[in-house]
């Protein structure tokens, strides 16, 4: 037992360094600071060396009780990047390909289509904006929020004759909060509209929320800090609640739901039916990053680091995970920090697609190898997901139906059509 709680001591001393305790701080303000971006500085030296006595004396007793509890997942060796594949150079954009667009007075997001309807968000007006998804005509814009601002949104998600959207916010400063708003959402809550016509239905009132994540049992999101719920098959419930650790984002493969460890700097792999964490895979060079899905098996780790926190270059980039092998197979220098690429891609087939600074790009989704990038005309296409626009969900999943590929521009605030059939 000595020598365990010796292991046990010097484990914790090693682990406690500014750059991890500082990193933790921030984690544990997450729910109440979300963003906020400041650091409290450490004042006092016998109040930091307090903290590391307390770390110690909790990591002792945690490493004796782990010889009782259930075993965890043993975090595997640090993963090894694969080189990242290189860019191509630009041709201009076949004329033929971009055949339409409509502008608005803010910045509009295209995430969803059903039955050849063209859902979008306008966060800066609280608005959900449908459209004919052959001809971008406006059929009508439907007002979800009233007074609260809502720094994070989950994507349009469809469950059943519903179309729910998770939202996380505040009420603006000075601004009256009504007593009752009727249907429209509170600063956390899952706005929901008729599938049908649009329609603004009663929202599910949660305590925080901002995630989702669809899977083959349903749609998931999220109602509390480290929490999912799944939505019944009507979308007007939640029918039941599991403890996850929600990031920025989650999403799913391979029969797990994956998310992004920042204190650990791990992907974590969660089982769906219990929340426990499965598998603990290392990306230590990695400070920050997104998931998104690409295909049944596997994930896109998109790196949002923008500095060195550990006092090395931080890994930049998009890999690709393959979930069910549980490895790193291929990677691009192309997206993650503001100016290299998107945060979002857009999942077409064996086709990746993505578009930042007047450039839309065609990538192979099994080699992350850049096929094609073709220069767009007159734009500041981003996909209005660039670091200049924080108002739509990092993880926003740009629809790709009947062949045409639905982009934002935030600049021209348009959004913007391109048919992909002469691409093929």
């Amino acid at each position: 037992m000595v020598a365990a709680m010796t292991r046990c001591a010097e484990n914790a001393m090693r682990q406690v360094d500014i750059d991890r305790a500082l990193l933790r701080f921030e984690q544990s303000l997450a729910s109440r600071n979300r963003r906020s971006g400041w650091r409290r500085p450490l004042v006092m030296v016998l109040a930091a060396a307090a903290a590391v006595a307390i770390v110690v004396v909790v990591s002792v007793s945690a490493g004796l009780s782990r010889h009782t509890a259930a075993a965890k997942p043993k975090p595997r060796p640090a993963s090894i990047f694969p080189k990242p594949t290189g860019v191509v150079p630009t041709s201009q954009l076949p004329v033929a390909v971009e055949n339409m667009s409509v502008a608005f007075d803010a910045v509009t997001v295209p995430e969803l289509v059903v039955n050849g309807v063209l859902w979008s968000v306008q966060n800066d007006n609280a608005l959900v904006v449908r459209m004919d998804a052959a001809t971008l005509r406006v059929i009508n814009k439907v007002q979800y929020a009233q007074v609260g601002v809502h720094w994070r949104l989950g994507d349009l998600m469809r469950v059943g004759n519903v179309v729910v959207l998770p939202a996380e916010g505040y009420w603006a400063v000075g601004a009256h909060v009504p007593a009752d708003s009727g249907d429209l959402i509170p600063p956390s809550a899952i706005a929901r509209f008729d599938a049908r016509t649009g329609r603004r239905l009663p929202p599910i009132r949660v305590k925080l929320s901002g995630v989702d994540v669809a899977t083959p049992t349903g749609v998931w999101v999220q109602t509390d800090d480290d929490q999912l719920g799944l939505l019944d098959p009507t979308g007007s419930r939640i029918a039941r609640h599991i403890s996850i650790p929600v990031g920025a984002s989650v999403a799913y493969a391979a029969g797990r739901f994956w998310a992004f460890d920042v204190n650990s700097r791990s992907i974590l792999g969660i089982d769906p039916a219990t929340g426990h964490t499965v598998v603990q895979f290392p990306v230590r060079s990695v400070a920050e990053a997104l998931l998104s899905p690409a295909g049944p098996d596997a994930l896109l780790v998109v790196s949002r680091s923008e500095i060195a926190v550990s006092g090395r270059p931080d890994v930049v980039g998009t890999y690709r995970f393959d979930a069910r092998a549980l490895r790193l197979s291929a990677g691009t220098v192309y997206g993650g920090a503001p100016g290299i690429g998107p945060y979002a891609w857009a999942v077409d087939g064996p086709r990746l697609w993505g578009a930042v600074n007047g450039t839309l790009s065609e990538f192979r989704a099994d080699t992350m190898q850049m096929v094609h990038a073709y220069k767009v005309t007159d734009t500041g296409l981003s996909q209005a997901v660039s670091a200049s626009v924080p108002i739509t969900p990092f993880t926003d999943v740009v629809p790709v139906a009947a062949n045409r590929l639905y982009l934002a521009d935030a600049e021209t605030h348009q959004i913007r059509a391109f048919d992909l059939a002469p691409l093929r």
